[in-house]
């Protein structure tokens, strides 16, 4: 369940249709099934579109939830601190820019440890 400050915030940005009707049907059709599997949960979705239209509070948020797990992935790459901060900075800097070519494929923190490891290797 949604906690209500993210439920308001899913609310208005249906309102501004970042959630197609197609999208809006086919995960009430999940839920009428009793299916509880939603690869990309709506909230991450939302918050990746309006990462991509330029939104820094979206973004401030995707980064607090993802940022700990990418960190320590690339801590255990680069065994380094330092380094591994760098290259924090340089995926989150990524998403920021690539964040409209996300395909919604694959979940968000897939996306982004893969271009952590990317960016470490390179």
């Amino acid at each position: 369940m949604a906690c209500p400050r993210n439920a308001a915030k899913v609310a208005a940005v249906r309102e501004r249709k970042m959630v197609t009707d197609a999208e809006e049907a086919a995960l009430a059709d999940l839920r009428a099934k009793g299916l509880q599997f939603d690869p990309l949960p709506l909230e991450t979705r939302l918050a990746l579109r309006q990462v991509a239209a330029g939104d820094e509070v979206a973004f401030a948020e995707l980064y607090d939830h993802y940022a700990p797990s990418v960190y320590n992935y690339l801590l255990r790459l680069v065994n380094e601190s330092a380094v591994a901060e760098e290259i924090l900075q340089e995926v989150f800097l990524a998403m920021w820019r690539g964040a409209h070519r996300f395909r919604e494929e694959a979940k968000v923190k897939t996306w982004l440890l893969r271009i952590a490891h990317h960016q470490a290797v390179s």
